[in-house]
């Protein structure tokens, strides 16, 4: 599968099986293409610059992280 949406109720761990999904998608991609971008929607900004620091499976700092989902493409060009 090229895409992945993970939703359920607060609390369930979506975070804890989005950064295994992330892992093992990196994994098997690294060295095959020359970039892999992952969209992380939230519907809260606070939350969501929690989330990426624990989704960052790589431990750099190459991300961007968008206000509304509109500005997303001026973030990733970047």
């Amino acid at each position: 599968s090229r895409r992945f949406l993970v939703a359920d109720e607060v609390g369930l761990g979506k975070t804890m099986v989005a950064k295994g999904v992330i892992a093992r998608t990196v994994e098997h991609l690294k060295g095959r293409v020359k970039r892999i971008d992952i969209v992380y929607v939230c519907s809260n900004a606070a939350i969501a610059q929690q989330n990426v620091r624990r989704l960052n499976v790589l431990g750099g700092n190459d991300f961007a992280l968008a206000t509304r989902l509109t500005l997303l493409p001026t973030q990733v060009k970047n």
